[in-house]
């Protein structure tokens, strides 16, 4: 059966954090769930944004598999790039420009244009991820890669799980604990 993986995540908890979402030492376990998690359900295509910490694991991974990867952002690549992968611990910028290269190369990138620094930026990112996934017609497994803890009312990685679990798609929580 062919499988579409929607996912959302956490980055990295940022140095000066007192909550402890995803540490940094936690990227190794993390990537190494994910690829459990792909190589068991072994899906066909990956829809997500990219942004450091579970987004570029799951892209990562999916490319070594040969999953085809769709990427979603809600702005330009430069700004998505400052705003939400070089600002956290860990040397994700080189792995973003490689992995959003090899999407856009076979013109599965996506950008909205909304307004950075707008929440509602992300929030339409989140909702074209999952028209994206259903567009594909194959089942989809959202996947959250978190701390299972909603950080809010406004937490798009929980979102992402009620909006999906609602229309009927499997869901699977990956722990970054």
């Amino acid at each position: 059966m062919s499988t579409t993986v929607l996912l959302a995540g956490r980055r990295p908890d940022p140095p000066d954090s007192d909550a402890r979402r995803f540490p940094i030492e936690n990227v190794l376990l993390v990537r190494e769930r994910l690829r459990d998690l792909f190589a068991e359900r072994q899906p066909d295509h990956l829809v997500c944004s990219a942004a450091c910490g579970a987004d570029l694991l799951a892209l990562d991974i999916a490319g070594d598999l040969d999953i085809r990867r769709h990427v979603v952002l809600p702005f330009s690549i430069a700004t998505f790039r400052e705003m939400s992968v070089t600002d956290r611990p860990g040397h994700w910028g080189p792995l973003f420009d490689r992995l959003v290269s090899e999407v856009e190369a076979r013109a599965d990138l996506t950008i909205l244009n909304e307004s950075p620094g707008d929440d509602a930026a992300y929030a339409a990112t989140n909702d074209q991820l999952q028209s994206v996934a259903e567009a594909l017609g194959l089942d989809i497994l959202a996947v959250a890669v978190w701390d299972g803890e909603p950080r809010g009312d406004g937490d798009l990685t929980r979102h992402l799980i009620h909006t999906s679990a609602a229309s009927g798609a499997d869901v699977v929580e990956v722990p970054t604990l």
